[in-house]
């Protein structure tokens, strides 16, 4: 294992991406083999940072314990432990595979409690992507009622389930959900934004609810000890990996999981986070008990850039190889002219706009332009980030109604 060139890269890759602060953590067979701290701040291990949506992990490993010890069904509906919600089809592996049919929604920060949070829901004036368990896309405002769903399971508070479950057995000595217990901690990061170019100091952002599946602030040595117990305890946790919700060609979606059954030969899984001040993700092989985690403290990182030379590394990979890439395809301008136009999500009006320009096809992602090519009749491919774009077609009308980008659905405008 070169360690020292993945260094080098990740010094340089930092350098150029003006990171302030990036912590690196290993571990094979519960050994911890490498961590690291890179960027001016100069931090190590312990640096606490947010870790965003690596929080959804938690959840989802906090409700198979319950489903093991017989105190919840993964298949009870969510109507049995939330009466107030919607639709009494919807269960408890709909909202761990965000597949309820309920889109990518505005954030709501200042709603207090489950109870609102449910009647949001309940009149909300949403249109449905499809029926329970149809379609996959992200939705923070679902995922969230696991919360719920915890307390009343367990007669505990969620975030006092987390602590007992995970932090205290699993020595999380630097963990925490309380923004209020970070002024009381040393050796804490500064969230930073990008803001025109410029790289900004922000504060670390008040989530209300979404804290249940975004709000853990925690150490890469605090975190990886979190992945290693999933990476050991198939037997208990082997369901969050499996596959369920393909996501492109190579991964799909289990329960709060990411999954890549063959990447160079490994299944590797994992999860990442992005939030004002965060860029976070970790990654494990079940069969090689080996774990890994990426912390940042900037938002809008492609944090992916760090976790797989890591993963590289360990393997014994050339750091740059390509793995798992979106093959090319010519397709005919009949064939693209479906997929032509607007989609947009609510979730911080998301856009993608897609048009030609003579024989090239550009987009507007959020807000950036893109080149784009083809990898298949229904998938196009960001050409400087090799993320592919899945769209969904009907067939008797011959045109795109949505398209997937990374978890996300976009639905035409």
């Amino acid at each position: 294992m070169n360690w020292n060139a993945l260094e080098t890269y990740v010094n340089r890759f930092v350098h150029e991406e003006r990171i302030p602060s990036a912590s690196i953590a290993v571990m094979k067979d519960g050994d911890l083999i490498y961590t690291g701290g890179f960027g001016k701040a100069c931090p190590n291990e312990h640096t606490l940072y947010g870790t965003a949506s690596i929080t959804k992990s938690f959840v989802a490993a906090a409700v198979m314990r319950l489903h093991e010890e017989g105190r919840l069904c993964v298949h009870d509906r969510v109507q049995d432990y939330c009466p107030e919600f919607f639709d009494r089809e919807v269960t408890i592996e709909h909202l761990l595979t965000h597949s309820t049919g309920v889109p990518p929604l505005e954030r709501r920060v200042d709603l207090q409690g489950f109870d609102e949070h449910l009647q949001y829901l309940r009149d909300g004036s949403f249109s449905r992507l499809g029926a329970p368990g149809e379609y996959m896309s992200y939705c923070n405002d679902t995922f969230l009622l696991l919360g719920a769903i915890v307390e009343k399971a367990t007669n505990m508070s969620y975030y006092r389930c987390i602590e007992e479950f995970f932090f205290k057995p699993l020595g999380m000595n630097r963990s925490t959900f309380h923004i209020e217990m970070l002024k009381k901690m040393t050796n804490v990061s500064t969230p930073y934004v990008q803001d025109g170019g410029e790289v900004a100091v922000t504060g670390w952002p008040e989530l209300g609810n979404y804290a249940v599946g975004g709000g853990i602030r925690s150490s890469a040595r605090n975190v990886v000890q979190f992945v290693n117990e999933l990476a050991q305890n198939e037997e208990r946790y082997g369901a969050m990996w499996t596959p369920r919700f393909p996501l492109d060609r190579y991964s799909q979606y289990g329960y709060g999981l990411v999954v890549t059954p063959d990447y160079d030969g490994r299944t590797v899984v994992g999860h990442g986070g992005s939030q004002p001040g965060v860029s976070s993700q970790f990654m494990f092989v079940p069969e090689e008990k080996l774990s890994l985690v990426v912390l940042t403290n900037l938002a809008d990182v492609e944090v992916g850039r760090l976790a797989t030379p890591v993963l590289h590394t360990a393997f014994g990979l050339p750091l740059d190889k390509p793995v798992n890439e979106e093959p090319r395809m010519e397709i005919s301008r009949p064939t693209l002219e479906p997929l032509v136009g607007a989609y947009r999500t609510e979730e911080s009006a998301g856009m993608i706009h897609i048009w030609t320009e003579g024989d090239q096809v550009v987009a507007q992602v959020n807000g950036e332009r893109e080149n784009l090519r083809a990898s298949g009749e229904t998938t196009l491919v960001i050409v400087r980030s090799g993320k592919p774009l899945n769209f969904f077609v009907h067939r008797m009308e011959n045109r795109a109604w949505a398209v997937r980008l990374g978890m996300r659905m976009y639905v035409r405008a």
